[in-house]
Formats: C-alpha cells, structure tokens, sequence
C-alpha cells in the first residue's frame, strides 16, 4: 500500500482477508467493507496517514508481526481477537508510534511487545484515547523498552 487511499477490502463482509505476506504503508485493510482479517505475516504502519485495520465478521487476529514505524500508526478498528478480558497475546508488536484499538485496558501482556522512543510508542484505548498501560499489572511475555521509553 503506497499512499493514504489505499485500501483492501472485500465485497462483503463475510469474506476472510488472510495476509501470509508483508503488508506496509498506509491507508487500510476493511475500508468500507470491514471483513475478517487474519495476519500471518507481517503489517507495517510506515506512513504518516494511519494503518487502519477494520475487522468485522470474526474481527482480527494476529499470530504475525505488527510494526509501527516512527512518524507512523496503526488503529484497529472492530473485533481485536488478541484482547479479551484485559489480555493481549499474539504475535509480536514492536511500536515506535501509537497503536489503538477500542476498549484498551491492558492488565495482562502475553505477547511479545517492543516499545521504542521516549513518548510515541504507546498503546491507546481508541475509545477514549487514553493509555491502555494505566492498570498494567502483569507481564507474561518479553518485554522490551528501548531508545528512551520508559
């Protein structure tokens, strides 16, 4: 995805986008027609128009990789399969830009999670923009604060 209209989406929302591959830029994956989205691959925010992800359906869930490059951010949108009940697990997430998603109330972390540069890497509960880390309790997985962040 090269510039900030880009987009993948389905034709309805009873279809599955599975990404094996490298997804990078800007723009989103759902648009319109959010869809279940499934990534085994890797999905890079590398721009300074947002990554959106918009799962509907089942919603989505990561067994891949989630970068957000400086400068960058990512914003899923709808179901995010890997937080429930105030746990994040799944595939590694390294940040040195914002990630959010709705109702983003971190407690428990069980996935790998890299958080690099001294304020913008963070996780936001979408709702309210607000720092899902506020009640952080648990660490069950690595852990890494780099470049400042603290």
């Amino acid at each position: 995805m090269a510039g900030s209209s880009d987009c993948i989406f389905a034709c309805s929302t009873t279809e599955t986008f599975t990404n094996q591959s490298t997804i990078t830029g800007g723009g989103s994956i759902g648009d319109s027609n959010p869809m279940t989205v499934v990534n085994q691959g890797t999905i890079i925010a590398s721009q300074s128009t947002p990554l959106t992800i918009a799962g509907a359906g089942t919603g989505f869930s990561n067994t891949g990789k989630l970068f957000v490059n400086p400068g960058s951010s990512m914003m899923i949108t709808g179901i995010f399969k890997n937080f429930a009940s105030n746990k994040l697990t799944g595939g590694p997430i390294s940040r040195a830009g914002p990630l959010s998603f709705p109702l983003a109330n971190l407690v428990t972390n069980s996935a790998p999670m890299t958080l690099a540069g001294a304020a913008a890497a963070e996780i936001l509960d979408a709702t309210t923009n607000t720092n899902a880390f506020q009640n952080f309790a648990f660490n069950k997985s690595p852990l890494s604060l780099i470049s400042g962040r603290t």
